[in-house]
């Protein structure tokens, strides 16, 4: 009963409130049930970090902009009551610029009935989480009881939504999680409706699916005949094991190295490049060249000779190891591109001064298209540490497509437009390089 109650309540004061509008300075915010819409301008940036807040949830998200000139939409699934909501913006580095606090006429209660509770209740049963696109699955049996909260929490959202049973008390259906970054962590608390006694608790991950389907090479495309390779650093499976440093250098290298996480966003390096990597695929397939994936998920045990092998077998002229950075100074960003110097085979591909300005084709690449105005200056240097660059057969480079230790950079590499313009300064220096190794003839 106090289920339809306030489900009326919400909608008669939807009624009399209607949409709601304010704005402090340059920031507008409009409020409907269930959402809310930013209009703003950052001159000095092309990206944006809008965060809200109500009584019941919160969570933020990053808008893209060509001029300066931001709008967008926002979720509230969980604010059911009439409340205020607090929306600020913040600069990709996240300090404050505007803060505005509307009125916000409450959520639509999700749809069912709560059964009622019985005098005898049980706890939680069967719980199961399981990752799913955009969000997570939940299943499990809560006996005796008519209504379950689910509490949810992650790096970038949190709230806690209403579950009602069938008529077994079971409880299935799927948790929304648009602002949650992919394969981070969503800690779960089941709570009881109705003395808000703790039922459960578990932890699971925000599920995703990368397209892995083959795409072909455009027909018409600036890099036709252009075979790349393009590995995505690191994996999400543990374990490894020592490999040759490379030909004509002692020693051994590691399987797996070390691996960044953001400071922010707590993602992993893995999942990052890898989203980065099938950008830069499509994007380099779009232009025409055929591209070699070393991998194409996170479940995978791969090791460096792998990597580097898959480029060679496969013919490629040009190989990029996306990686990202990490650094004890927080204020250190932007990108690096490091390439092999002593290993035989690598002075096979060329002297050190012509290995040397094949980086700085791509260096200057990065710098022009994907900077964006940041003061950012790419770095390009040789190193005989990496064994996947070592036992190339082709110009390859390690890039560090930025400092996950630096906020700024951190929340870049997860935003899909600066992913974009990654890959696309990529695709520029790759058609540099083409055209520098005698593979392309220069457009007319």
């Amino acid at each position: 009963m106090k289920h339809w109650i306030s489900a009326l309540i919400v909608s008669l004061l939807v009624l009399l409130l209607g949409t709601t509008a304010a704005c402090a300075d340059d920031l507008q915010v409009e409020t409907a049930p269930g959402k809310f819409t930013v209009d703003f301008t950052m001159a000095d940036s092309h990206f944006a970090v809008v965060r809200f807040s109500t009584q019941d949830e919160t969570g933020w998200f990053t808008l893209y902009s060509e001029d300066g000139h931001f709008s967008g939409e926002g979720t509230l699934q969980c604010s059911y009551q009439p409340c205020k909501l607090t929306v600020k913006t913040q600069n990709i580095e996240l300090k404050d610029r505007d803060k505005v606090r509307v009125d916000y006429p409450g959520t639509p209660m999700p749809e069912g009935q709560a059964l009622p509770f019985a005098e005898k209740r049980r706890g939680v049963r069967d719980l199961v989480l399981t990752p799913v696109d955009g969000g997570v699955a939940y299943h499990f049996t809560a006996e005796g009881h008519g209504s379950v909260t689910l509490k949810y929490r992650t790096v970038r959202e949190t709230g806690s939504v209403i579950l009602y049973p069938d008529e077994a008390y079971v409880y299935d259906g799927v948790l929304s999680l648009p602002y949650t970054y992919n394969q981070s962590n969503v800690y779960i608390t089941l709570v009881s409706g109705k003395n808000r006694t703790k039922l459960a608790e578990e932890k699971t991950t925000r599920g995703y699916t990368l397209e892995q389907k083959v795409f072909e090479p455009a027909q018409d495309g600036r890099l036709k005949g252009v075979v790349i390779c393009v590995d995505a650093g690191h994996q999400n499976v543990p374990g490894g094991h020592a490999e040759p440093l490379g030909p004509g250098l002692s020693g051994m290298g590691s399987t797996i190295g070390g691996m960044a996480e953001g400071t922010v966003t707590n993602r992993r390096e893995s999942i990052v490049m890898l989203e980065c990597a099938y950008i830069l695929r499509d994007e380099l397939l779009r232009q025409g060249a055929t591209v070699i994936m070393t991998r194409e998920t996170e479940a995978i045990r791969i090791s460096n000779l792998d990597r580097v092998g898959a480029a060679n077998d496969g013919g490629a002229h040009i190989m990029f190891r996306l990686h990202g950075d990490l650094n004890s100074d927080p204020k250190l960003r932007g990108f690096s591109v490091i390439y092999p110097f002593h290993s035989s085979y690598a002075q096979e591909v060329a002297d050190h001064e012509t290995y040397g300005q094949y980086a700085t084709l791509i260096r200057d690449a990065l710098a022009e298209k994907a900077a964006e105005g940041r003061g950012v200056h790419p770095r390009i240097s040789t190193s005989d540490s990496y064994v996947g660059n070592n036992w190339a057969k082709m110009p390859c480079f390690l890039v560090e497509l930025g400092f996950m230790s630096n906020v700024q950079d951190d929340v870049l590499l997860s935003i899909p437009e600066h992913q974009q313009q990654l890959a696309e300064a990529l695709a520029e220096g790759s058609y540099r390089l083409a055209i520098e190794l005698g593979v392309l003839q220069p457009e007319q």
